[in-house]
């Protein structure tokens, strides 16, 4: 067996003989609560590839405790796409609650895709653990993180360029950053492997034009920031007079057609 889906119904008849599944390379549950947790407990899967969970009565809590489980599934060496998305309004989670299950993930060296949509809880994330993860996590190309984002931001644009030196193959990024520290190193080397970036802020950016630069002069590939958020239609202005100044090869020290050094970067009103 190399792919099985899985409802709690479907398990519980057998939840003490699991042998079956130590070939199943993809795995997808129907996330229903306790049993799931206790069905995890108790399996190995060391050929697993992908873990997909979807829920409609599972609390974020108990989705921590499953990632945890997943964990000890003696399949660190080989899972490469972890995707858990729960509905919102589930069980027993605290308005506000904040949550840590990146620390349960850190194991999966192979990992290369990661999306958790928690719509109930907050996924706790900072400068330090993320550039642990990328560290742990080499070959992630895609790193999705959804939540209610009910708390402040704590990954800082300093903080997403560390990390993201560790993990050259990143081609999607979307999570909660602090927009507001605009204080980076422009000089250092620009990232080329992102491609798709989706940021979420919780509080105003007060220099658009800052961070539009900041985009444009440290994550060349990305065109736009791919969120609706009102506040970010201004910054994708700017990155996109940017962009199109540079295709034109206006830059400061740079002479136009007209023989006259002319500054690449957009008037202060992008309207």
């Amino acid at each position: 067996m190399r792919s099985a889906t899985l409802s709690t119904w479907s398990l519980e008849p057998d939840i003490g003989n699991l042998s079956p599944f130590l070939n199943v390379k993809s795995l997808s549950l129907s996330l229903n609560g306790g049993c799931v947790i206790a069905i995890m407990k108790r399996s190995v899967f060391p050929s697993l590839k992908t873990f997909s969970g979807n829920s409609g009565v599972m609390s974020s809590a108990e989705a921590e405790q499953l990632l945890c489980a997943l964990s000890q599934c003696k399949a660190c060496q080989t899972l490469e796409r972890i995707i858990i998305r729960l509905s919102r309004g589930g069980p027993q989670d605290l308005p506000g609650s904040s949550l840590r299950p990146i620390t349960q993930l850190l194991c999966f060296a192979q990992l290369r895709t990661l999306r958790l949509h928690f719509p109930d809880s907050s996924i706790y994330i900072d400068d330090d653990l993320l550039l642990k993860a990328a560290s742990s996590w080499p070959h992630i190309r895609t790193l999705q993180i959804e939540g209610p984002y009910h708390h402040a931001a704590t990954i800082t644009f300093r903080g997403l360029f560390t990390a993201l030196r560790q993990c050259p193959h990143l081609h999607t990024l979307q999570f909660l950053i602090d927009a507001a520290n605009t204080d980076i190193d422009l000089d250092a080397k620009p990232l080329h492997s992102l491609q798709i970036l989706d940021l979420t802020i919780t509080s105003h950016i007060a220099d658009a034009k800052a961070v539009a630069h900041i985009l444009f002069s440290m994550l060349p590939c990305v065109d736009r920031v791919s969120n609706s958020m009102q506040v970010w239609h201004e910054v994708n202005t700017y990155l996109t007079r940017f962009k199109a100044s540079a295709l034109l090869a206006i830059s400061p020290g740079v002479e136009g057609p007209s023989g006259q050094s002319r500054d690449h970067a957009p008037p202060d009103n992008p309207n």
